[in-house]
């Protein structure tokens, strides 16, 4: 085997994980981005689902699952 001076840079170990590991960061990225996208479809299709016309609610993000989360509260309570 020749001295490493005398490799292409690509045949060197940095290159051999980055090409082992590109594959599952890929991955991770391309999910990463569809969920990041479902949860911004289901935020906006779900936006009026705790309604707030008769009661005082209020609603929080739920990350995972991506969902809101409704609290009501009656009238006179605080």
């Amino acid at each position: 085997m020749p001295p490493p001076e005398h490799l292409h840079y690509s045949e060197r170990m940095p290159g051999t994980l980055w090409r082992a590991l590109r594959p599952l960061l890929l991955t991770v990225v391309v999910v990463g981005v569809v969920f990041v996208l479902f949860s911004v479809g289901v935020a906006i299709g779900t936006a009026d689902k705790c309604g707030g016309t008769r009661f005082n609610t209020s609603k929080d993000w739920n990350y995972f699952p991506p969902r809101w989360d409704c609290t009501a509260k009656l009238p006179g309570q605080g």
